[in-house]
């Protein structure tokens, strides 16, 4: 037991590099193109986007605070080797978000090629951590909670729903349709 547990260790700590290189381009998608674009992606992202327009707040620390429910709700679901793998991606995504990615250059232009971006990066940023089975947090473990529980809906049916209720209510606290358009792109 103490062997296995030893082993689950070492394979977190081996993941550290992809989640810090995914983490960096999606913040980077985040940070440097979305948020001056004015538009929510879907997501907690997109509500952390949203609640730094209202409330100043960093992105990363809003990230946490809107996991903590989720982790909470999800615990019995989703297993604990599943939770304290996404909680280790979470936690790193978030102080990227906060600390490294407020050190590249913002994009100001052409807000529909800044969605397009916003959607290359963050992409990219999930490909290392969802090659290993793994998850950022956030609205993943709602749509994995709530797809196990009510079998009849597929994933993406639940994400759909989630992500445009976020990308929706951008567009209200940005005051500007278009963010509902850039936010699906």
């Amino acid at each position: 037991m103490k062997g296995m547990k030893s082993e689950t260790c070492k394979g977190m700590l081996r993941e550290i590099p992809g989640d810090f290189a995914g983490a960096l381009l999606y913040a980077v998608g985040i940070y440097c193109f979305a948020m001056p674009a004015d538009f929510a992606t879907g997501g907690v992202s997109g509500a952390a986007l949203i609640l730094r327009h209202v409330a100043e707040i960093p992105m990363g620390q809003i990230t946490i605070l809107l996991n903590i429910p989720m982790i909470l709700l999800s615990l019995r679901v989703l297993g604990k080797r599943f939770l304290i793998s996404s909680i280790k991606s979470m936690l790193i995504f978030s102080v990227v978000l906060d600390a490294v990615a407020p050190l590249f250059p913002v994009y100001t232009g052409n807000p529909i090629l800044a969605a397009v971006c916003t959607g290359v990066f963050t992409g990219l940023g999930l490909v290392p951590v969802y090659l290993r089975g793994g998850s950022t947090g956030g609205t993943d473990f709602l749509v994995m909670t709530l797809k196990h529980l009510h079998p009849h809906f597929s994933i993406g049916q639940v994400t759909l729903a989630v992500d445009g209720l976020v990308i929706l209510s951008g567009a209200l606290v940005f005051r500007n349709a278009d963010a509902v358009i850039l936010g699906m792109i």
